[in-house]
């Protein structure tokens, strides 16, 4: 008869690494897909203003920068207009509509492109599809 080690049981993992008694393999991987649907999530929360990401000065509620209440009512979201790929990639960098932080949104992004019409959707250099003027996603870079 083999000799066990006294920090292991009869399953083999060592005493710390053990699910506590009565855990299965279900409510495991039920955690494991909650913690990732959590990961994923978190990022558009802090985007849309769900945290205190500490770029939006303490009572901001909107923008204040070149874009206007124009660019605000325009809408440039058409997830039906991109491919999977790139509506990943689009809510992957936290893109919004309207930008939560004052005196940050794509106008004076340093990755934003004009739009060719005055008034309408413009383009990104990073984010793929159109871009609302007073939006904001993760890699906003200051226009200099």
């Amino acid at each position: 008869m083999e000799h066990m080690d006294q920090t292991q049981h009869i399953d083999g993992a060592p005493e710390g690494l053990r699910a506590p008694e009565g855990t299965s393999r279900r409510a495991f991987l039920t955690r494991m897909a909650a913690l990732g649907v959590i990961a994923v999530g978190a990022p558009q929360l802090i985007a849309c203003g769900g945290g205190d990401g500490g770029d939006a000065p303490s009572g901001s509620t909107g923008t204040t920068g070149g874009a206007g209440d124009a660019a605000s009512a325009l809408n440039c979201d058409d997830p039906a207009a991109l491919n999977d790929v790139d509506a990943g990639t689009r809510s992957a960098l936290g893109y919004i509509e309207t930008s939560v932080t004052e005196g940050r949104d794509c106008t004076n992004c340093a990755q934003y492109v004009v739009a060719e019409e005055d008034g309408g959707c413009g383009t990104c250099k990073v984010v793929p599809g159109p871009i609302n003027p007073a939006g904001w996603c993760s890699v906003w870079v200051e226009l200099t």
